[in-house]
């Protein structure tokens, strides 16, 4: 890996000559690329619980002689036999011992996802601010005041 760091930061520090904004906006670029798989643990953490907690209401809702209708949209009774109710009372209880893991996994990769959105966003600020900001100007007034009309 150390040949390419070396070339990269070559690059973006080449790119500088170009201006502030846009080795930012490289360096937001690299960020991104350097943590896609943050973002890649982060969506399959996400729907890993989400299908955590459909099969539990679903389970919940055969504890209850429940079923959903899928054809009407609505909750409607049903009744089971024992062995639908013992793998269910199986899976149930598998999903809620295994439900603290998949939460905790998907807080962290929450938190380290907000945290890059939210490196980049601040870069982004910056170079927002950068370009908003007449930088030019004011550095023409403050060094030769007498070429400003």
């Amino acid at each position: 890996m150390s040949p390419f760091i070396e070339r990269i930061l070559w690059h973006v520090g080449l790119s500088a000559c170009l201006g502030l904004t846009v080795a930012l906006s490289i360096l937001s670029d690299i960020i991104a690329l350097l943590t896609f798989h943050i973002y890649c643990f982060y969506v399959y953490g996400a729907r890993l619980y989400c299908l955590k907690i459909c099969g539990l209401s679903s389970l919940w809702r055969l504890f209850r002689g429940k079923k959903w209708n899928v054809l009407r949209q609505r909750v409607d009774s049903c009744s089971y036999d024992l062995d639908q109710l013992f793998i269910g009372t199986l899976l149930f209880t598998i999903l809620i011992f295994l439900l603290p893991t998949t939460a905790l996994y998907y807080l962290v990769f929450t938190l380290l996802r907000l945290l890059v959105v939210a490196v980049q966003g601040l870069i982004h600020l910056l170079v927002d601010l950068i370009n908003s900001l007449p930088l030019y100007s004011l550095g023409l007034r403050l060094c030769r005041p007498y070429r400003l009309a």
